[in-house]
């Protein structure tokens, strides 16, 4: 006598894909606006300066007041930046922020390699 084997129709075993949280949105946030702000990388780390972030914010079609909002560390919670601060993904640097965690600053880095 064997293993006794089942066959699984396809897809039974995929687990369900959870809705993107906002922290994910922020983090594809914080990837277009680094790409608008040409990818920069300072200290081998992807650096976004606050005018790209400004620009890429706008050109979503967030209005120029509610973005100044965006980009307060100091703003409420569920604002771009002070999300990013608060789960330690970015740290302000100059007149941007650096993206502190390693994975996404290296799948950032990986992307923007032609």
């Amino acid at each position: 006598n064997g293993a006794v084997f089942s066959f699984f129709a396809d897809g039974d075993l995929r687990m369900p894909t959870a809705q993107a949280t906002k922290l994910d949105e922020h983090k594809k946030g914080l990837e277009g606006a680094w790409f608008v702000g040409q990818a920069q990388v300072v200290d081998g780390k992807p650096y976004v300066s606050r005018d790209a972030f400004k620009e890429f914010l706008i050109g979503r079609g967030i209005k120029e007041t509610s973005v100044d909002q965006h980009l307060k560390q100091s703003a409420k919670p569920g604002m771009i930046i002070r999300d990013l601060i608060d789960a330690q993904i970015i740290v302000k640097h100059e007149k941007g922020w650096v993206v502190k965690d390693r994975v996404l600053a290296e799948e950032l880095i990986i992307k923007s390699v032609p």
